[in-house]
């Protein structure tokens, strides 16, 4: 009896030191926070690794992400020079906000920038200063915002700006969030400016030097709900920029707008992907520029309620010879679309020329009579060689834009060259009078090494008779 509680009381001796021995799984800190005040806290005593829990059904209003002297993610030294009191650098590392049923923030105001006397939040504290803002691995998970702001000096109401030269983004997911636009002039996220700076600076008591470089890295915007508004973001030279999965309702402009700044393009994968678009009245529902070496995919969005005069839905400019892109399985208002460059197919679209250019009337030498003229100018975008391009004349866009070769009408310009990027034909000879005064229609094609062939969306024209070209011979250049 004895010899079994002793083996009893060695297994639990055991036991113990097994524990023991185990260390503790380090957990992230949650700081639970059920107003303003308290949530403007937490951010100025941000710690990395920290999650931050709303509270149900609080307006929590406008919030920042700022230098703060009690924040342990901001290095701050006096700075002499040009008149400033301070310079901080501020990192947001490993931060988690988390939202709750009811709850809402309205904006997160991210202030790197210069600031003068009351123009910062902390203008008591910071009258003066330089503040350079990094996001690292930051994520904002169900929140509700409404984008009720004072507007950026561009008049756009942004939830979260990375205006300027002082704010860098390497990490930042946005995710299972719904935005309530209060106006149409509402954006998730918006970059202005260019990201080429690069600023060295040292901190006192800091041998470091630290290169600040206001790049956007690593942006993921996925789940969400965005309605109303002007669009849901526009960024510029990303570096792997990812939507997916987002509901987008009835946007003033763009759903989503990349554009580019001189001389800067995006890169790395920029995938916007199993999107829903209802309800675009103006501008299309992807216009990006500038891709590069980027390798863009463009699938199984779906786009309905297209009001917009804009016939392309999905425009993509600059893809250089190191990159790529796929736009398939897309439904554009109930036309299922495919376009790949990678096997031949392409986005072909028109462009217009200027009001006063592309359409009036000329005299015909031989009969010493006035006609009509109209010119279309189309561009292509595929990496197969062109090996025949035309422009063909249609009596009316009724057919809609999925036109054939055996429905054009009335005329065909037709051209064989390789490596075509833009051609340009004219409708001439169109008589004076009021039936012939009218719109005029066309459509582009191309046909490519592999035999496909390509139309473009149809484009239209009203006759200009106060424009005259002078000494013009049809099918000339102008």
């Amino acid at each position: 009896m004895k010899s079994k509680k002793l083996i009893s009381l060695l297994a639990v001796l055991a036991m113990c030191i097994e524990l023991i021995s185990v260390p503790a799984m380090a957990e992230d800190t949650v700081v639970n926070v059920s107003s303003q005040a308290e949530l403007q806290a937490a951010l100025d005593n941000f710690t990395a690794g920290t999650t931050i829990q709303l509270a149900e059904n609080v307006d929590y209003g406008v919030v920042y992400l700022r230098p703060s002297e009690t924040n342990p993610a901001t290095k701050t030294i006096d700075w002499v020079g040009n008149d400033y009191r301070y310079e901080s650098l501020s990192v947001f590392e490993d931060m988690t906000i988390k939202g709750a049923t009811g709850s809402v923030i309205d904006a997160i105001k991210i202030e790197g920038g210069v600031y003068w006397d009351t123009e910062h939040s902390q203008s008591s504290t910071y009258p003066k200063m330089l503040s350079l803002i990094e996001l690292k691995n930051v994520v904002i998970d169900g929140v509700t915002f409404t984008g009720d702001v004072t507007p950026d000096a561009d008049n756009f109401q942004n939830i979260l700006s990375f205006r300027g030269g002082n704010i860098k983004v390497d990490g930042l997911t946005v995710q299972n969030c719904t935005v309530n636009s209060i106006n149409n002039r509402v954006m998730l996220m918006h970059k202005e400016g260019s990201t080429t700076y690069e600023n060295k600076y040292q901190y006192a008591n800091d041998d470091t030097e630290y290169t600040f470089i206001p790049s956007l890295a690593n942006i993921t915007v996925k789940n969400c709900t965005f309605n109303g508004g002007l669009r849901l973001l526009e960024l510029r030279e990303t570096n792997n920029l990812t939507i997916e999965g987002n509901t987008i309702n009835n946007t003033a402009q763009h759903n989503i707008l990349l554009p580019a700044n001189t001389g800067c393009t995006y890169s790395g994968i920029i995938k916007i992907v199993g999107n829903t678009s209802n309800g675009i009245t103006s501008e299309r529902f992807i216009r990006a520029t500038a891709m590069g070496n980027s390798e863009v995919i463009v699938e199984d969005n779906a786009v309905t309620n297209y009001t917009s005069t804009d016939k392309n839905f999905v425009k993509i400019d600059g893809v250089t010879s190191g990159g790529t892109y796929s736009i398939e399985n897309n439904t554009f208002d109930g036309r299922d679309t495919e376009l790949k460059v990678s096997t031949g197919m392409y986005e072909l679209f028109a462009t217009d020329w200027t009001t006063d250019t592309d359409a009036g009337y000329y005299t015909d030498t031989t009969d010493n009579t006035d006609y009509g003229m109209m010119r279309y100018l189309f561009k292509v975008e595929t990496d197969d060689d062109v090996t025949e391009y035309g422009i063909k004349y249609i009596k009316t866009s009724a057919i809609g834009d999925g036109i054939s070769s055996a429905e054009a009408e009335e005329g065909t310009v037709v051209k064989k060259e390789e490596n075509v990027t833009v051609f340009h034909g004219d409708i001439v000879k169109i008589p004076q009078g009021t039936s012939t005064d009218g719109s005029y229609y066309a459509v582009g094609y191309v046909k490519t090494s592999n035999d496909e062939v390509k139309w473009s969306p149809i484009k239209s024209n009203k006759i200009n008779w106060l424009r005259k070209f002078t000494d013009y011979t049809p099918g000339g250049d102008k």
